[in-house]
């Protein structure tokens, strides 16, 4: 399952949004069984914050452990954001 993330802006910044954004994934978006990945899809997104991004992929985790995988698409704000955030 891939979630387009810019639904949530184009600039996503801050712990509280990201949290919530986490919330509303977890919510309204069920994988069909434990072996589907989510991917979360940063396309036009233009930049991302490294607390952000720590509290969507905290806040998955918790209910899908070994289910999320990040998609890039060569933006250079969720590469270096990735760099602190823990996603073994």
């Amino acid at each position: 399952m891939k979630i387009q993330m810019v639904k949530f802006g184009e600039f996503l910044m801050s712990r509280p949004a990201g949290h919530e954004a986490a919330q509303i994934i977890v919510e309204n978006f069920r994988p069909a069984s434990h072996d589907e990945v989510i991917e979360l899809d940063f396309l036009n997104v233009k930049a991302i914050g490294p607390s952000w991004l720590h509290e969507v992929v905290k806040g998955l985790r918790g209910s899908y452990p070994n289910q999320i995988q990040v998609l890039d698409q060569g933006n250079a704000s969720v590469i270096e954001s990735l760099k602190f955030v823990d996603l073994r």
